[in-house]
């Protein structure tokens, strides 16, 4: 039997760490905020980041759960999908008549102050046509119009229409226009670990490795719970570092003032509640029922807590 189920068709995982994957890079640019900087989730683009000097970065975000032969994230080929539809959007934002960006001159002052970031859990890829000529451009060892024949010679070679029509999107663009977007164009690759980038922000912060989990399970549940509450009440999640620094630094103060930590710790019942002698005696004496397994556990509970165990 070969294929996929429908439930496994239908799933939404792939979604679901799409989604857990843009909040954790939106938790790590808020513990990197600078003074005078906001981070926003799902506000200007999947997460932007607005700059004292009143520039901003807009990053779109891309999470894949294929992994290659060696169980890695899979590349970022020439003609993936998730590169061409995000370099698209941005294009048709460029040149957005509702933001009053229909000519040239309001364009080109849109990416003065933008700048745009594809960040993805795909590994970088020495054979991406696109990537290598971006790069090339930005360095300088390229023109422009180098670049634009090389995207027009990469639309001849596609089969798909719909890559086909992102590609047109960027074509379409006035050369000045697109001369300036892929001056402010960047990509950071093989971004897997996400929490463990998180975490690693909270040990820069001076905080000592037995507190870093401490400190993050802290802020991803405030964090959470504000955002939920903040989208609930249809306002915008935009956080400046003041705002950060107001509400969670007492979780970095905290782990830094080297007072004890009391944790709770669920204790660990035995497989078989039954089989423990005072169990055994209190039901024998009828003073218990043998299904009362609430009981049972509370009981237990108690006896392991009393003991120290």
């Amino acid at each position: 039997m070969s294929g996929r189920s429908r439930v496994d068709t239908t799933s939404a995982e792939d979604k679901s760490i799409g989604f857990d994957y843009q909040y954790y890079y939106f938790l790590n640019e808020l513990l990197n905020l600078k003074i005078g900087q906001v981070v926003g989730l799902e506000v200007l683009d999947d997460v932007h980041i607005e700059r004292p000097d009143d520039t901003n970065l807009l990053v779109q975000l891309k999470h894949t759960v294929q992994t290659s032969a060696q169980g890695a994230p899979i590349n970022l080929t020439t003609m993936d999908s998730d590169l061409w539809k995000s370099i698209s959007n941005w294009c048709k934002l460029i040149i957005d008549p509702a933001d009053g960006r229909a000519l040239v001159d309001s364009q080109l002052a849109f990416l003065k102050k933008t700048s745009f970031l594809l960040a993805s859990n795909k590994s970088e890829n020495d054979k991406n046509a696109l990537l290598i000529s971006i790069e090339a451009f930005k360095a300088t060892t390229k023109s422009h119009a180098e670049l634009v024949a090389d995207i027009t010679s990469l639309k001849a070679k596609s089969k798909d229409q719909v890559i086909q029509g992102y590609i047109d999107d960027v074509l379409s663009l006035d050369a000045a226009v697109s001369e300036r977007f892929f001056e402010h164009l960047s990509f950071a690759l093989g971004k897997d670990e996400i929490i463990n980038l998180c975490r690693a922000s909270i040990a820069e912060k001076q905080i000592h490795q037995s507190r870093i989990d401490d400190v993050f399970h802290a802020i991803d549940s405030e964090v959470r719970q504000n955002s939920y509450a903040t989208v609930k009440a249809g306002q915008k999640i935009a956080i400046s570092f003041d705002e950060f620094t107001q509400k969670y630094r007492r979780h970095f103060d905290k782990a830094r003032s080297g007072g004890l930590l009391f944790r709770k710790f669920p204790p660990v019942l035995p497989d078989n509640l039954l089989d423990q002698t005072f169990i055994k005696q209190l039901v024998d004496i009828t003073d218990i029922s043998e299904d009362n397994i609430e009981f049972h556990t509370k009981f237990t509970t108690l006896m392991i807590a009393d003991n120290g165990l």
